[in-house]
């Protein structure tokens, strides 16, 4: 079917100069070889696989369900697409940078295809649209329920609107990553390159998780309930483009600043797809650099960060120091995780970026108190990150290393996190309030420290079945089981938090018996969560499933 979709803009790929059968052709053959090998989340049949693709679907289903309160909610189809779409692009673009880097940046056509008569063109659009076939199941299961919806509350036009739309978004953030990614193939090369391509990737998901916080920012409750009034930023913002269709067709109040909008929609994913073409040859030749590892690095002999407070045991020590290594350099799980830490450290500022604009006061820190939970949200989700590693297939022979004490080897492995990443992240959330509040937000921020400590061992029981275990560009999972994990974790975040708040409005004197309640929850969390046999029990697990 998505085949057959591609053949309506066949003309299209003529005039760019691609040859359509030999991209057809080409498309065929991956799209099969995806289904067989089940690659980024496709169900290929195995158990394993299909719990995950399932749980996928289920996720972007419940995502669909807050798109179409957005339409019930708001009366403005204009503004309340708007608001849709800004989420829309934000999930994909995170899906592409997250998940489909590898797709793009795969030397291996170069190796089967590149021998054969095919232009660079052609090799270039196949790579494009064969993640947007990747995007498009995506994007269609998360709009279903805004179709319904749209469908009952504007009638058959909104589907045809919103199919086109999301087709010409899929295509759009596809564009906006191959590009991105061959200006940086451009200027660097050799192990510079990889790094380089690391940070962007981080970059990247930062902006678009920043980017649709400020979208939502442009709205007061107010003018949720007014009619959409056309502003000159609109113009630059993507979901304001494909938001325009509906508000031109649907909406009572036409103007022709909306028709600008609906233009700037179509041009600019067909302006990329010509860029791609033309530049297709330097895109092909910056990718030969990713197999050039001739850049040398200069050894750095230092001693490290954290060795005053490393374990003492033996097993644990040596895992602290292993994960530490791993933490440090490994690309795949930084850009999972720096993203989301970020975003924790930055959700109580957003909150505030209204009232900010307004005018300062000191309130302002007062109100970011409860927000700092999101920061304590993210760290604890973080710990589900744990599970990347660009060198999964080796990872596990150094992890049976610890035989039938996997206990001590994880609570190394855990307080390599916690002292890399949590610790500096929780310090970037809390000492601005610290600093305002001064010995006012000191009892909050201990319990907070106390919640993080003691919930981290839980989490990582629950979903770092093995560390550094799962490689996103072999096809491992990361959309179906991290989605999961941050459903769990804003539960079991919220219950603690729920508790100190209550308890603080109602009873503040008794704040200190909930805090010791919850130091001596944490050196039980610390004792007993670990599973002493767990990398046993996961490698039978695995070998249960292949047989």
């Amino acid at each position: 079917m998505r085949i057959q979709l591609l053949d309506l803009f066949r003309g299209i790929f003529g005039k760019l100069g691609v040859d359509y059968p030999q991209l057809r052709l080409i498309l065929q053959t991956k799209l099969m070889l995806d289904d067989r090998s089940g690659y980024a989340g496709v169900d290929n049949g195995s158990g394993q696989k299909k719990r995950q693709y399932l749980l996928l679907i289920f996720t972007y289903l419940i995502m669909g369900l807050i798109y179409a309160a957005i339409l019930v909610g708001i009366s403005d189809v204009m503004m309340a697409m708007g608001i849709i779409f800004s989420v829309l692009i934000t999930i994909l673009f995170l899906n592409v940078i997250g998940n489909f880097s590898s797709v793009i940046l795969d030397l291996k056509d170069m190796d089967i295809i590149g021998p054969a008569p095919i232009s660079p063109k052609t090799k270039n659009m196949a790579k494009v649209f064969h993640v947007v076939f990747f995007l498009l199941p995506i994007t269609l299961i998360s709009l279903v329920p805004a179709f319904i919806t749209g469908w009952m509350k504007y009638g058959a036009i909104f589907v045809v609107l919103l199919l086109l739309t999301a087709l010409l978004i899929d295509v759009l953030v596809v564009c906006l990553a191959v590009l991105t990614y061959g200006l940086i193939l451009r200027f660097f090369d050799g192990e510079k390159l990889r790094d380089v391509i690391n940070y962007v990737q981080i970059g990247l998901s930062l902006i678009s998780m920043i980017g649709y916080q400020f979208v939502g920012q442009l709205f007061s409750v107010e003018q949720l309930k007014l009619a959409y009034q056309v502003s000159e930023v609109h113009f630059l913002l993507p979901p304001f483009w494909y938001a325009a269709p509906f508000g031109l067709i649907l909406s009572p109040s036409k103007s022709i600043a909306l028709v600008f909008l609906v233009v700037i929609g179509v041009i600019i994913p067909m302006l990329g797809l010509f860029v791609l073409a033309k530049n297709a040859s330097k895109f092909e030749e910056g990718l030969r650099k990713l197999s050039n590892n001739t850049t040398k690095r200069r050894a750095k002999v230092k001693s490290d960060l954290f060795s005053p407070i490393a374990p003492r045991n033996s097993v644990e020590g040596t895992f602290y120091f292993f994960g530490h290594q791993m933490m440090k350099r490994g690309r795949q799980l930084k850009m999972q995780l720096i993203p989301k830490l970020a975003m924790g450290a930055l959700i109580p500022l957003l909150f505030s970026i209204r009232p900010l604009l307004e005018g300062w006061d000191p309130q302002i820190i007062l109100v970011m108190g409860p927000y700092s939970w999101f920061g304590i949200l993210f760290i604890l989700e973080g710990v589900d990150c744990l599970r990347f590693s660009e060198d999964a297939e080796g990872n596990w022979q150094i992890l049976l290393t610890a035989g039938d004490d996997a206990t001590n080897a994880n609570r190394g492995l855990l307080k390599a996190y916690l002292m890399r990443f949590g610790l500096p992240a929780f310090l970037v959330v809390s000492l601005p309030m610290l600093l305002f509040q001064r010995l006012d937000h000191l009892p909050l921020m201990t319990y907070q420290a106390l919640t993080l400590i003691t919930l981290a061992p839980i989490l990582y029981r629950l979903f770092v079945q093995l560390p550094f275990s799962v490689d996103l560009s072999a096809g491992g999972d990361g959309s179906g089981a991290g989605c999961l994990s941050i459903l769990t974790s804003i539960f079991i975040v919220a219950l603690p938090a729920g508790l100190y708040h209550l308890l603080e409005y109602f009873q503040p004197n008794y704040l200190w018996i909930l805090t010791g309640a919850m130091a001596i929850a944490m050196i039980i969390s610390w004792r007993f969560a670990f599973d002493p046999k767990a990398f046993r029990k996961y490698l039978e697990l695995e070998k249960m499933e292949e047989n």
